[in-house]
C-alpha cells in the first residue's frame, strides 16, 4: 500500500501543496456525493455556479494586483519597512504583497525617501512623486 508519511518529507512547499491539493479533491468529492440527495442537489448546483462565478472576478483581481505592481516597480517606489525584513520573497513578490495589502483596506502610503536624496530639486522630481501619489490613490 502507499502512503506519504509527512514527518520524512523535508520540501515544506510540497508539503503545502499536497495538502491543500488533498482538502480540495476531499471537498469536491463529499460535493459529488451529496449531488445523490433531490434536496442536496439544488444547493450543491448552487455552489458550484457561485464558484464558476468567482472565475472572471479572481482573474480581474489579480490582473489588475498585476499591474498595479508593475506601476510601483516602474515608478521606484521603496518597500514599506515591514515587508523589507522579509528576506526570501523577492522585490516583485514584496512589491505585490505590498498592493494586495493595500487592496484589502490596510493601507500603506507610498515612500519615496531615496527620490528625495536621489533626483536633483526640480520639475521631475515633483512630477515623480505627484505619479507615485497618484497610482496610490487610483
Amino acid at each position: 500500500m502507499f502512503y506519504i508519511d509527512f514527518n520524512q518529507l523535508k520540501d515544506f512547499e510540497a508539503i503545502q501543496l499536497i495538502k491543500i491539493s488533498l482538502i480540495i479533491l476531499s471537498f469536491v468529492k463529499i460535493i459529488n456525493m451529496l449531488r445523490v440527495f433531490e434536496k442536496m442537489a439544488f444547493f450543491i448546483k448552487l455552489i458550484i455556479y457561485c464558484l464558476m462565478d468567482l472565475v472572471p472576478f479572481l482573474i480581474s483581481y489579480l490582473s489588475f494586483m498585476l499591474f498595479f505592481s508593475l506601476l510601483y516597480i516602474a515608478l521606484d517606489t521603496e518597500l514599506d519597512p515591514e515587508f523589507d525584513s522579509t528576506g526570501e520573497v523577492s522585490y516583485f513578490g514584496k512589491i505585490f504583497l505590498m498592493v494586495w495589502r493595500n487592496s484589502v483596506s490596510k493601507l500603506s502610503f507610498p515612500m519615496y525617501g531615496l527620490i528625495m536624496q536621489r533626483e536633483p530639486d526640480g520639475a521631475w522630481k515633483a512630477l515623480h512623486i505627484l505619479l507615485i501619489y497618484l497610482v496610490h490613490f487610483v
